[in-house]
């Protein structure tokens, strides 16, 4: 049985109108690949999400929902979805429907077709 791995499409999957979370994996905060503007995850690969910031959280369905924590850890279940072992919180997910409560400043560099101005700030 094939089983996928995660995708994320800097370009669609990060497009909210709230302010998108980091995304950590390993040690290493995850970027996409220049060429395609997509980061790949094998299934089970473990994340951090995070919102950093005084008061700052996780929002989950396009910030309808504040699950109230600043940090979240999640693993690849293929294709764009991802669970967590907090089932209070946010038990399966897909990514384009998580956001913070608030914009928070940090930023990184990506290739122009992968972010606004050449600058992606976790947080548009």
């Amino acid at each position: 049985m094939f089983v996928p791995d995660c995708v994320l499409d800097f370009r669609k999957d990060f497009d909210t109108k709230n302010p998108v979370p980091i995304i950590i994996t390993g040690n290493k905060l995850l970027k996409p690949d220049p060429n395609s503007c997509s980061a790949r995850l094998s299934k089970g690969s473990k994340i951090r999400i995070g919102c950093p910031g005084f008061l700052n959280s996780i929002m989950d369905e396009n910030g309808r929902i504040d699950t109230g924590t600043s940090v979240l850890e999640a693993y690849c279940d293929g294709g764009n979805q991802f669970k967590s072992d907090d089932s209070v919180l946010l038990e399966t997910f897909d990514m384009k429907d998580i956001s913070c409560r608030e914009r928070h400043e940090i930023k990184f560099k990506l290739p122009s077709k992968c972010g606004k101005n050449n600058i992606h700030y976790n947080s548009q």
